[in-house]
């Protein structure tokens, strides 16, 4: 089993720095090492880009890798993350791992099935916050 890493603290920590609730940024901490195999993906590495934004010239995007959206920083595309969840008006409570992807997955956030995205999502819960 892999261990947390300073990165996903990072990032939960970013998300806390922005609006999100503790249990919001743990869930999208989670989906964050989701999207990314935990924080070690291509495009992660070489894009900062932790929830595999697809390139659309958002302004803190500074560029594109291999279609996705490149940031500065994981705090832009934390921010972004932010943008993304509000012009989309995700509910402000989410009551479950269950209900977050439900809700990602309603408003087409990602294509693939969604219990592999919730396994995926409940993984890294465990692995960050033993939830």
């Amino acid at each position: 089993m892999s261990t947390p890493n300073d990165i996903g603290y990072e990032v939960f920590h970013l998300l806390r720095g922005q609006w999100f609730s503790e249990y919001q940024a743990q869930l999208i901490t989670a989906q964050a090492a989701h999207e990314t195999a935990n924080f070690t993906s291509p495009v992660f590495v070489n894009s900062n880009n932790c929830f595999g934004f697809k390139f659309t010239g958002h302004k803190l995007e500074i560029g594109d890798y291999h279609g996705y959206g490149k940031y500065k920083s994981i705090g832009d595309c934390v921010k972004r993350y932010a943008d993304y969840y509000t012009r989309f008006k995700y509910p402000g409570t989410h009551l479950s791992v269950e209900h977050f992807v439900g809700n990602l997955k309603s408003k087409q956030y990602f294509e693939a099935p969604i219990e592999e995205y919730i396994t995926g999502v409940k993984y890294y819960m465990k692995i960050y916050f033993n939830e």
